[in-house]
């Protein structure tokens, strides 16, 4: 398997300019501020942002767009033999990456968490847009058990009873991690962005 895959071609945008005024001044993002607790010169930044993205979405985003990410994939036969393999031994390394460069959090169901982690009816928030302090403990305990479940897949013996030296009752425990992993990739996949 060869796998090449070119950089993306990002569009132009103002939002973290935008983002760093808001953060320099306040010490938030800008997403996370109340809008009726804006200054004039806030307002105002806020709009030549937007102006200027209006500007280079007319122009230079049109073309950023139209330019093909280069994408390169061979497989050969030999990888499709045990694929599932195969692919652990790309994701559990992709999954860790996105860990450590994951810049937000994604809304993961309380059901997928211990109970330690759900959220608690009684925690206050300022605004009702705001995240709780588990919000992001949550998406971080979905991703650890989804590289777990990958590293297992790729150690070719993870289904073997004698790794766990005939425990059934361990084993069991194992393979429904592992099931409980491969659903939560399933589920949350198309969240697995930074």
């Amino acid at each position: 398997m060869k796998i090449n895959i070119g950089n993306e071609h990002f569009a132009f945008d103002t939002y973290q300019l935008v983002n760093k005024y808001f953060e320099k001044k306040y010490g938030l993002p800008y997403w996370s501020m109340n809008e009726k607790e804006l200054s004039f010169i806030d307002n105002a930044v806020v709009a030549i942002g937007d102006a200027i993205d209006e500007v280079l979405n007319a122009t230079i985003n049109k073309i950023i767009a139209k330019i093909p990410k280069k994408v390169k994939v061979k497989i050969d036969k030999y990888d499709v033999w045990a694929l599932d393999y195969t692919l652990a031994l790309i994701i559990a390394p992709a999954l860790k990456k996105l860990k450590d460069a994951k810049s937000g959090s994604p809304w993961v169901d309380d059901a997928d968490v211990p109970e330690n982690l759900r959220v608690d009816p009684l925690e206050v928030k300022k605004n009702e847009w705001d995240t709780d302090s588990r919000y992001h403990a949550r998406w971080d305990y979905v991703i650890d058990e989804m590289i777990w479940t990958f590293e297992q897949h790729s150690k070719q013996n993870t289904y073997l009873y004698d790794e766990f030296n005939t425990d059934k009752a361990a084993f069991e425990a194992h393979s429904a991690r592992i099931e409980n992993g491969n659903r939560l990739f399933g589920k949350y996949y198309n969240m697995l962005w930074s």
